[in-house]
């Protein structure tokens, strides 16, 4: 199944099984690679950890804190035995991209001997795969094992808002902290696969919006990495170019993944989550509709129901609602989620049901 939860298991069940499925698909790569395919199933099994690692921290608030840092320490350590072998083959990668588009500015032989030096940094380093496999073996039994204090929202929420005000922390902060961004960033993508059946359309930009950052905090990791290698100047000076253009795209797209804020968009994803689940069937959020289709014509329950919000204000309410005031205006509760409304705590306005 895929790394995301359905809509007829319970989160504990949910994060269970694709911890498992992760974990179990490492340890099959792992040990069925040869040579030849080593770098490729090295790389696709550290991502594999790392997605466990993401639904293990969203979670976390509902874990035995013993339970939590076990598990987590372990993946950690996985993932650092998988991270040598990776970071060389990543490098060697963005440097024949770097090549390819230098046009001549730098000498064939300033990439000849950098890739030199990487392919032997990348030989010197050695993989105890027989030893990080039985590693992956007790994690997984610790996922199929997972215990929560708690199930639904209650689950997920905390982990949820913990991951986004962290990477709306780090964005503003100074480029050293980078690398740091990217841990979030990535926690982020994770977290919104995971609930992407809530409502696919309307998670679709941030999902693709998150891997896109994700990916660009990524080359601009292995392009420092890179840079540590180089000696000479033109390619040095190549390698500092790339990185000033890969960190202001960042910048543009991490301002617009973060521009909520984390209590908006925790309880945005709340009210998706909620209207998901309260649906009739697995499809009803399919389509980028928000929860049931409702009847004829494919218009959603929640493009027809009405709601009420005062111009300039950031919380929606129901009809009548006593701390709304006099000058509210109608609009759908589609458009006061689109505009990043939240649900007046004394009035509550529901979601649709379909």
């Amino acid at each position: 199944m895929a790394y995301r939860l359905e809509h007829g298991e319970s989160v504990r069940d949910g994060v269970s099984r694709v911890m498992t499925e992760q974990l179990d698909r490492a340890v099959t790569e792992l040990g069925d690679t040869d040579a030849a395919e080593r770098d490729q199933a090295v790389a696709v099994a550290r991502r594999r950890v790392k997605k466990v690692r993401a639904a293990l921290r969203l979670v976390r608030g509902q874990m035995a804190k013993k339970d939590f840092r076990r598990q987590n320490t372990r993946l950690r350590k996985v993932a650092a035995g998988l991270a040598g072998a990776r970071d060389a083959s990543a490098r060697l990668a963005v440097l024949d991209r770097l090549e390819e588009h230098s046009d001549g500015a730098v000498p064939t032989a300033a990439f000849v001997a950098a890739r030199t030096r990487l392919r032997e940094d990348r030989a010197a380093d050695e993989v105890d795969l027989d030893a990080l496999v039985e590693q992956l073996r007790a994690a997984r039994e610790d996922a199929a094992g997972l215990e929560l204090g708690s199930g639904g929202w209650r689950a997920l929420g905390e982990g949820v808002r913990r991951t986004y005000r962290r990477g709306a922390a780090v964005a503003d902060g100074d480029i050293e902290e980078l690398h740091a961004w990217r841990k979030q960033v990535k926690d982020t993508w994770y977290h919104l696969r995971l609930l992407r059946r809530a409502w696919p359309g309307g998670l679709k930009g941030p999902v693709e919006g998150a891997h896109r950052l994700s990916r660009l905090l990524g080359e601009d990791h292995d392009l420092l990495g890179l840079r540590t290698t180089v000696d000479d100047e033109a390619l040095a000076a190549l390698v500092d170019a790339r990185r000033a253009e890969v960190q202001e795209q960042a910048r543009r797209l991490g301002a617009l993944l973060y521009a909520e804020d984390p209590g908006a968009y925790t309880d945005r994803l709340h009210v998706y989550w909620r209207t998901w689940r309260r649906s009739p069937g697995p499809d009803a959020g399919s389509d980028g509709q928000a929860g049931a289709v409702a009847g004829a014509g494919g218009a959603t329950a929640a493009a027809a129901v009405t709601v009420r919000a005062t111009r300039g204000g950031r919380r929606y309410h129901r009809e009548g609602c006593p701390i709304a005031g006099p000058n509210t205006s109608p609009l759908s509760f589609d458009d006061a989620l689109s505009a990043g409304l939240r649900p007046c705590a004394v009035c509550r306005p529901d979601p649709p049901a379909g």
